[in-house]
């Protein structure tokens, strides 16, 4: 007999996998935002997996909290896909502002000095930890749904503990790849606008999910 726990589990792995790589704002903002701030490698993976915990965190709960309440997987996702838009225009707005802001300050200050967090990452810190505890989850939905609706326990925590920590360290491993491969461009252009760039991923992050549902 096929085990339906084990199926879950490793569905929820390939999944989580699939879904994280093949999404870009699971990633290259934080990239981009930590070449910004000039922050050290670990800063960045720290604010990556902060992100991404609350990322998978707000979806379990509001996918247990549906399953308690008796919805369905569709009634879930409807209001998923409603803090998804949300979610997608402000890290929209977002973008939108720190790339005017970058391209303001690359013409007024060049190239030279960096704004560290103390003065210009952190409310940027603070806003995409709130956009990506807001942004949709959309495959964890149903997987978690199935065992909280059988009530089991096991099956439940098995399978949302699997999604969330390959979520977690699959977009911590991306953001350290591609930050190892922006290293390399280390042109005075893109240096000297470098926040605007930072500014422009966000906000083609955000666009991205509206159109593709990423």
């Amino acid at each position: 007999m096929i085990d339906s726990t084990a199926v879950l589990v490793s569905t929820a792995f390939s999944i989580a996998l699939f879904h994280t790589v093949a999404s870009p704002d699971h990633y290259l903002p934080f990239v981009l935002l930590g070449k910004a701030e000039n922050w050290p490698l670990r800063r960045i993976l720290r604010v990556t997996v902060l992100c991404g915990a609350g990322h998978v965190l707000s979806s379990l709960l509001l996918a247990t909290l549906g399953a308690a309440l008796g919805w369905s997987a569709l009634g879930a996702e409807w209001l998923n896909g409603i803090r998804g838009n949300l979610a997608a225009g402000a890290l929209v707005l977002l973008g939108l502002a720190y790339m005017i802001w970058g391209i303001f300050r690359a013409r007024r200050h060049g190239s030279d000095g960096h704004v560290h967090l103390s003065a210009g990452g952190q409310w940027t810190v603070r806003a995409l930890f709130l956009i990506f505890v807001f942004g949709p989850c959309e495959p964890m939905i149903p997987l978690v749904m199935v065992p909280a609706a059988q009530h089991s326990p096991t099956a439940l925590l098995a399978v949302s503990s699997v999604f969330a920590v390959t979520t977690i360290a699959a977009m911590a491993a991306a953001v350290a790849a591609a930050h190892a491969g922006i290293a390399l461009f280390e042109f005075r252009f893109v240096r000297r606008y470098i926040h605007a760039f930072s500014g422009f991923a966000l906000c083609a992050s955000g666009l991205l999910i509206t159109v593709l549902g990423a």
